[in-house]
């Protein structure tokens, strides 16, 4: 199976496990805590198959911020704003490649309505290496910004649905789905991206030597 195929269901396992640890260990310690152990360079190195770095890459972001997105987007910008580089790369990122999965770039500043949390993205996005999709993504920030308040409406599900702000995407989003792999075979996905980075600066994603 490929690494694409099965990313979102493994962090989505991997964040619900966690926080049933996060839990267990909060009840009998009395204090915030993930088992996770600590990502070392030397264990990047001895980790052959992608898939398993992914899953471990997920593991120390688990551990560092806790399981899954705050519902305080101001709380999770500053904490990832503690991590090193290219974990913060990949924690802004994550959640851009499942909207480019499931939805389209409007529904993600919908869903993720935060302009600090955007410029992290597009940080993110130069980051890991993918400097076609960041050009893309700063279009679309910027076509949010521009209607910066419809993305929080009530009704915005009715009214976004075949606007022209919607319209005004759609070569944005034709373009970014090519590159990411959603349509046609050429391309890498975001979370493609977070392995062959962590192989190429193991020092940029952990904080344990």
């Amino acid at each position: 199976m490929s690494l694409k195929a099965i990313a979102i269901l493994v962090i989505s396992i991997l964040l619900i496990l966690a926080y049933e640890i996060y839990k267990e260990n909060s009840k009998t310690l009395g204090r915030n805590t993930i088992s996770f152990k600590p990502l070392t360079p030397n264990e990047i190195v001895s980790i052959k198959d992608n898939e398993e770095l992914f899953i471990r890459l997920g593991e120390e972001l688990t551990r560092l911020i806790g399981p899954g997105e705050s519902d305080d987007l101001d709380v999770f910008v500053n904490k990832i704003d503690q991590l090193p580089v290219g974990l913060k790369a990949m924690a802004s990122t994550y959640q851009l490649d499942v909207s480019m999965t499931l939805d389209d770039l409007g529904w993600h500043f919908a869903n993720w309505h935060h302009e600090e949390y955007a410029k992290r993205t597009l940080f993110g996005l130069r980051e890991l290496g993918a400097i076609e999709e960041a050009e893309l993504f700063e279009k679309a920030f910027q076509i949010a910004q521009n209607n910066w308040d419809f993305f929080a409406r009530d009704d915005f599900t009715s009214a976004y649905h075949n606007s022209t702000l919607e319209r005004s995407f759609d070569p944005l989003n034709d373009q970014f789905w090519r590159l990411i792999k959603i349509r046609g075979e050429e391309g890498i996905s975001i979370l493609d991206r977070w392995p062959i980075y962590a192989r190429e600066n193991p020092n940029k994603v952990c904080v344990s030597p």
